[in-house]
């Protein structure tokens, strides 16, 4: 979830994160986010030298995610993090899970 106790006694730098995410009220917008003023997950994971934020959406198939990268700049990076985000789906998720040794 990316909460800040998600992240206690755990090195993240120069290190992929994996975050699991939902929409919240509304569907503009999911928890990982800033906008959604819950976890602030991205911009922890961020803050914290992580070299790329996976968010997994937890809605069940294999949707497709504009990601959090891309929001409201026209499709050029943002600044907002020093690190990549990527948004797949929960399917998604799950193969990245079964394929590798990823705890999410």
């Amino acid at each position: 979830m990316g909460s800040e106790a998600d992240f206690l006694g755990k090195d993240i730098k120069d290190k992929a994160v994996v975050i699991y995410s939902f929409f919240v009220p509304g569907g503009r917008s999911h928890s990982a986010s800033t906008r959604a003023k819950l976890f602030y997950a991205n911009e922890r994971a961020s803050a914290k030298g992580a070299s790329l934020i996976i968010n997994i959406m937890g809605v069940p198939g294999d949707g497709m995610f504009a990601g959090g990268a891309f929001h409201g700049t026209s499709g050029k990076p943002t600044t907002s993090y020093d690190a990549p985000v990527i948004t797949i789906s929960q399917d998604e998720g799950f193969m990245l899970r079964d394929l590798s040794l990823i705890h999410i």
